[in-house]
């Protein structure tokens, strides 16, 4: 399959399934659905392949919700699993989500189907998400000694890092350790404590949480364990998600019970350390703070601790400080403080009242962990989320959260918004020819350009590869649209000189206006592709505003790239053939294969609707696949039947000739069909011989090999050198119909023609004049010395009977067209 989401219908009634494609096509989902009706047909389709959603009915003649979730799950236990049905009570509901499924929802309630589908695939994207960043998080975790754990409340997911699971005394397969077994190795006397500190801040009764308690590890060993919490929650306010950072200070806990009596482990602490008097006023500090803050203890001895004050922190935070401090004798927190080079940074600030054995107040034990590497960490990934890593625009996902920030700014004040999107023409051209680093670096440039010119207040962003998308708010109309757009544009598109090359950039641009063509975010953004994509196929270098047309042609191209996908199972393609006439004897001598599509519901529909579509979706290869074979057979029936000797020409698509197996194919084909190789002739356009002309010489030489003949297609309309065109195994030279066409009418047409015929000739090729249709254009040929033709002038391209009809005939009646 291609394109889309790839949907798996468990359900038994084909009326239902159809119900089913019409809610997602109405929902404007993109996406290709398969039935199955029981549990064989489901595990055929999982091995096939990779699905994104399953819809399950809930209850089959043979089949049943819970057994597919059963094998859904053996294969893609994270993907959505959706029970659709019309006969479900709520207790079998529940049992399934239970059981794994992620949604239900009844058949009369379809309308809910895409948006469910939206929010479970989401949810599903963000779990992968937090796959992928996990590593990156772990090694983070490892420099700063802190572990996490990452739980996901709604789904009941634990997952631990692996410094975590060190701090716990667990191994590396224990990452899915569950909560309520950490809750349990939780020393009793602090147990009960921290299980209501969790649940008042779960239940939002505290705004943060910060943990401190022994724990006893699975080796016996009690540690204690300061724990921070963030907590993720949905718009409602109900939990979503909780990150649980873990810092075993069980050592940082002796260092500082140990410095009342050790002064070689207060000078050996891996954390800055002051100690001050009663009063505030510090009185030594230790190497490592020196190291940390650039103070040496002489500069800061006798003065209060506000020296570090980064004047980042209300005076309230400092008097709430003071306040635990005098109440519960410690205090722990994050802080900002400042250098001696006046830089601030991050800090872990734990405080420590200390009591004399009279237990008077004495001293106070400041501890500081510099926390720099750790908050750059979370911000760097915070980045790497939101923007593309080699232009640093914003991402897919940041330009859409921009672009609903901005739309619901648009709404309240009613104003207009448009949704530019741009795609670089020929991009491809560059990364092939110069390399992937020169295209990096231009699209560096691009970006440099698109951040210096845009308003404030817009959104640029890079969507992948040379596809780049503008929010541009508060706009009065399309011409301002125009003029901004055009104004980017005129930037972006001046000559770029990078390392003495000189580059010119031209891009397709699309533009979908808010209210006028959608008001919710995915919808105009999608608009602007299409629109970005009718400036593409126009040849580019244009900018095209969306029209619903545009819509309406992106879905009749969806239902026939459908049809496309099953119309080769389903038999409905068919070979016509246009005979070659030799102008000498007036015979036929051989024919051209062009495949037809058979189209039940529509009738015959035209090569030049589907052939592009195939070519796009790679489908080009079976069905040349299949034109080959069928063309192979039924020129050997006709020789058996001796009605020849014929020759078939088959054409191969750029995808085909570049396919690795290609001459093992024709090679086989030659064998089973048993048709000689030279009544094979294959014919390859000028464009596809030049893509790569080494490898396609190379090519041409193995099937020429086999003994077959090779047609130079569409010669003069490429961008062929003679140079190379003579080194190729060529036997035919087909001249296109476009020059045919334009005889008696462009006077260079016919010295064209001349100069084609006369070339192939000395060549000793043989040259073909397709498209012939009229006795002035056989006439000017023959003149010429083009030997062989085919056209209209003959005969249209027959179906199989009426062509072998025509062979049984004494010849082709010059100038007698003949109508099918």
């Amino acid at each position: 399959m291609g394109k889309g989401l790839h949907i798996l219908v468990v359900e038994n009634l084909e009326s239902d399934f159809q119900l089913l494609l019409r809610a997602l096509k109405k929902g404007g989902l993109d996406c290709h659905a398969r039935r199955v009706e029981h549990p064989a047909a489901m595990q055929a389709a999982l091995e096939e392949q990779v699905w994104d959603v399953a819809l399950a009915d809930y209850h089959l003649p043979e089949f049943g919700a819970e057994e597919a979730l059963a094998i859904w799950q053996t294969r893609e236990s994270s993907r959505p699993f959706i029970v659709v049905s019309g006969a479900i009570s709520d207790e079998a509901a529940v049992q399934l989500m239970k059981a794994g499924a992620h949604d239900f929802l009844r058949k009369e309630h379809l309308v809910r189907l895409v948006p469910a589908i939206q929010r479970e695939l989401e949810k599903f994207r963000e779990r992968h998400l937090r796959k992928r960043t996990e590593e990156a998080l772990i090694k983070s975790q490892e420099i700063a000694h802190l572990g996490s754990l990452d739980w996901d409340l709604e789904a009941g997911t634990h997952i631990w890092t692996c410094e975590a699971l060190r701090i716990l005394g667990l191994g590396p397969n224990e990452r899915e350790w569950p909560f309520q077994a950490y809750l349990v190795a939780i020393h009793h006397e602090d147990r009960k404590r921290i299980e209501g500190q969790i649940e008042d801040y779960l239940h939002g009764c505290e705004s943060s949480l910060e943990l401190e308690h022994r724990l006893v590890r699975t080796d016996g060993e009690v540690r204690t364990v300061r724990c921070l919490g963030e907590l993720t929650r949905h718009d409602n306010g109900t939990p979503r998600r909780l990150l649980l950072t873990l810092h075993d200070v069980t050592h940082r806990r002796q260092i500082e019970s140990a410095l009342q009596v050790a002064t070689k482990a207060f000078e050996n602490a891996t954390e800055g350390v002051l100690v001050t008097d009663g009063d505030g006023y510090i009185q030594s500090v230790n190497p490592a703070f020196t190291a940390m803050t650039g103070y040496e203890a002489w500069e800061v001895k006798g003065k209060g601790p506000d020296l570090l004050n980064s004047k980042r922190h209300p005076p309230e935070f400092f008097q709430e400080m003071w306040q635990t401090l005098l109440s519960q004798g410690r205090w722990d927190g994050e802080i900002w403080n400042r250098r001696k080079n006046g830089e601030a940074f991050p800090a872990r600030l734990s405080i420590i009242a200390v009591h004399s054995s009279q237990g008077a107040l004495s001293h106070y034990v400041g501890v500081l962990t510099d926390l720099t590497d750790i908050v750059r960490s979370r911000e760097a990934l915070r980045h790497q989320s939101y923007h593309d890593s080699l232009t640093e625009l914003p991402n897919r996902s940041l330009f859409h959260d921009r672009l609903a920030q901005s739309l619901r700014q648009a709404k309240r004040h009613q104003c207009r918004l448009a949704v530019v999107r741009f795609d670089l023409d020929h991009f491809k051209n560059i990364n092939d020819s110069l390399g992937h680093a020169w295209g990096d670096a231009l699209l560096q440039e691009v970006a440099k350009r698109m951040r210096s010119t845009i308003r404030q207040g817009d959104t640029a962003s890079r969507l992948g590869g040379d596809d780049f998308a503008l929010v541009l708010p508060d706009l009065e109309g399309v011409p301002e649209t125009v003029r901004v757009v055009r104004k980017v544009a005129g930037v972006l598109f001046k000559p770029y000189h990078i390392e003495e090359r000189e580059f010119f950039l031209t891009a397709s641009i699309g533009v979908a206006l808010f209210p006028d063509d959608g008001t919710d975010p995915d919808i105009l953004a999608q608009n602007a592709g299409l629109a970005m994509t009718r400036a593409k196929k126009g040849g580019g270098d244009d900018l095209q505003f969306y029209t619903p047309a545009m819509g309406e042609a992106a879905l009749r191209r969806q239902a026939l790239e459908e049809n496309l996908r099953g119309a080769l199972k389903r038999g409905e393609f068919l070979l016509h053939y246009q005979p070659k006439v030799d102008l000498v004897s007036g015979r036929i001598i051989g024919m051209e294969a062009l495949v037809r599509w058979d189209h039940p519901d529509v009738g015959l529909i035209p090569p030049d609707e589907f052939i592009p579509l195939a070519e796009e979706t790679g489908l080009i290869v079976p069905l040349g696949e299949w034109v080959l074979r069928s063309a192979c057979h039924q020129t050997r029936k006709w020789l058996d039947l001796e009605l020849g000797p014929l020759r078939v020409a088959v054409n191969l698509s750029g995808r085909q000739f570049r396919q690795q197996d290609l001459v093992a194919l024709v090679q086989e084909t030659l064998a089973t069909s048993g048709l000689p190789a030279e009544s094979l002739e294959l014919e390859i356009t000028e464009s596809t011989m030049m893509d790569d002309v080494e490898q396609a010489r190379n090519t041409l030489e193995e099937l020429s090999r086999l003994g077959l003949h090779i047609a130079l297609d569409d010669f003069g309309t490429g961008y062929s050198s003679l140079s190379h065109i003579k080194r190729f195994p060529l036997q035919t030279l087909k001249i296109d119909r476009s020059f045919i066409g334009d005889l008696k009418v462009d006077p260079d047409g016919e010295a064209i023609i001349s100069a084609v015929i006369s070339l192939g000739n000395k060549l000793t090729l043989t040259v073909v004049a397709e498209g012939v249709e009229t006795e002035d254009q056989w006439q000017f040929l023959s003149q010429n010395g083009c030997s062989e033709m085919q056209g209209f002038l003959f005969s249209r391209p027959l179906p199989v009977v009426q062509f072998e009809s025509l062979l049984r005939e004494e010849g082709i009646k010059m100038g007698g067209s003949r109508e099918v």
